[in-house]
């Protein structure tokens, strides 16, 4: 029997082993690019809803829930402004167990100019 005995299983095992964190890894951060994927859609229309209903911010926190989202924060323009600033919350499972939220904002409302032309044009 010779040193280099049984060297290949361990090789072979420490291989697995950095692969299965590497995936893991990866896995991790498409899910969280996922959740915030999802985050900044619901907060989209979160935001929209919000500013074509009445009251705003009670339709924004239907609208958040709908698309999966809890709505953190909804901040309405004052009286002669139709828009709204809202943030949403959407959960994502931690790699080693609990749960984190993913947050995301967006704002709807109306445009305060008109835009002429097409952007970029001289």
């Amino acid at each position: 029997m010779t040193g280099d005995q049984g060297s290949a299983s361990v090789l072979v095992v420490g291989t697995a082993a950095v692969l299965m964190l590497v995936g893991s890894a990866f896995g991790a951060g498409a899910s969280v690019a996922t959740a915030h994927r999802r985050a900044a859609i619901a907060a989209d229309l979160t935001a929209l809803a919000a500013a074509l209903n009445e009251p705003r911010c009670l339709r924004a926190a239907d609208v958040a829930r709908e698309n999966g989202a809890q709505l953190v924060r909804c901040r309405p323009g004052d009286q002669n402004d139709v828009s709204v600033t809202v943030t949403v919350a959407v959960p994502i499972s931690a790699l080693f167990g609990g749960t984190r939220q993913v947050t995301a904002s967006a704002r709807a409302g109306r445009v305060e100019e008109p835009v002429s032309g097409r952007a970029g044009a001289a």
